[in-house]
């Protein structure tokens, strides 16, 4: 076995190529990708007030405290006709009618579906709940003012509530956390980083597994099956050997993330090199699985990377899977390996979830790689 595991550590020099043209390939499309939709650039958000009331303007300015956004109000037949012409990032419309229910529904007009335009939805919801909120107080106080036969005071009492609201807050919350990554820091860059890794390491693990293939094709495999090797032993060493060769690869990159692009990988590390070493045996039993079903390299080299980046791209390592809408791919998703470790390593890395939130996503892992191994054994074996 010792003697195997050595020979085919030798052999890795025919895939040297192989590796670092995967290995570089997946950090220069990350700090790509990473820089050209991250920085310092803020996109321009057009805000057109139909209403001009108080409480739109208090709408107006609650939307202007949102960060990561340049905002411009101008009116609603410029503002469409900007986003059409690509000009802005998208429009808020603030509909009339909107002082006497705030709790209206604002309309966002954008052209183009991504991860950002989601996370803008979501803050505007809240915003639009806050001014409700707000608005309804001060009406409250207007009521209370009336019945005792005190002026209406609106101006004033948004003034007061302004001050207050900004200074001497009635309800203060106030979360410590140590050394822990900020919540909801969605970042570009993270993503690519994880994505491009799990995406280019797979064509190393797949045709690293697959040299079963080549053996067959060159009459070596028979030659160990008549050895006093077992079987076992054979296909063993070939798994460990691949998954070592990947697993390296895997920590070459997130080391290269961290001291050349950047990439804090927070205080789990721990967790999240265990999420990829989870990958990398699922992806490395599936290359033995399809060592099994194939009868040649060639039929290796035209399937697998239609399979894998097919799998790459439902997995959610080209782009986040939070903008797809389609029920059908999402649940697609689910059985692709990629989706379950970039979504546990990013809870982890992006979204301040528990190391326990791994637990799940590394049990489906496992229980794809044993499955995709154990098919892929049975099949060599009946051969």
């Amino acid at each position: 076995m010792l003697s195997l595991l050595t020979l085919r550590i030798k052999k890795l020099k025919d895939d040297i190529p192989l590796i670092v043209i995967m290995t570089l390939m997946a950090f220069f499309l990350t700090m790509i990708f990473g820089a050209s939709m991250g920085g310092n650039f803020k996109p321009v958000i057009l805000i057109a007030d139909r209403d001009n009331s108080l409480e739109s303007i208090e709408m107006v300015n609650e939307i202007k405290s949102m960060p990561n956004y340049t905002y411009e109000v101008t009116s609603f037949e410029d503002a469409m006709q900007k986003v059409k012409e690509w000009d802005a990032k998208g429009a808020v419309v603030i509909p009339e009618g909107f002082s006497k229910e705030t709790t209206k529904s604002l309309t966002f007009y954008a052209i183009e579906d991504s991860i950002e335009k989601v996370q803008f939805e979501n803050s505007l919801k809240s915003k639009l709940q806050i001014v409700g909120n707000k608005m309804q107080l001060v009406r409250l106080g207007e009521i209370v003012f009336e019945s005792k036969g005190i002026a209406k005071l609106e101006n004033q009492i948004n003034s007061k509530f302004d001050d207050d609201w900004k200074n001497r807050k009635p309800l203060a919350t106030e979360l410590t956390t140590a050394n822990r990554l900020k919540v909801n820091n969605y970042s570009n860059l993270f993503h690519y980083m994880v994505g491009f890794t799990l995406f280019f390491s797979t064509y190393v693990l797949v045709f690293g597994a697959a040299d079963i293939l080549k053996e067959k094709q060159d009459r070596t495999f028979q030659r160990l099956l008549v050895s006093p090797l077992s079987r076992w032993a054979i296909l063993a060493s070939n798994t460990i050997v691949t998954f070592m060769t990947g697993f390296i690869q895997v920590v070459i990159l997130v080391l290269a993330g961290k001291y050349i692009l950047g990439v804090d990988w927070g205080e789990h590390v721990g967790a999240i090199l265990l999420m990829y070493g989870a990958f990398v045996f699922t992806v490395t039993s599936f290359g033995m699985f399809l060592s099994g079903i194939l009868k040649t390299h060639e039929q290796l080299s035209a399937i697998t990377p239609v399979i894998l980046t097919g799998f790459a791209m439902l997995g959610g390592c080209m782009w986040p899977l939070e903008i797809i809408t389609s029920k059908l791919l999402l649940a697609i998703a689910n059985i692709t390996p990629h989706k379950w470790a970039i979504q546990s390593i990013e809870g982890i890395l992006m979204y301040g979830k528990p190391v326990s939130s791994i637990m799940v996503p590394l049990a489906v892992l496992l229980g794809m790689g044993i499955f995709y191994y154990a098919i892929g054994v049975m099949t060599i074996k009946s051969e």
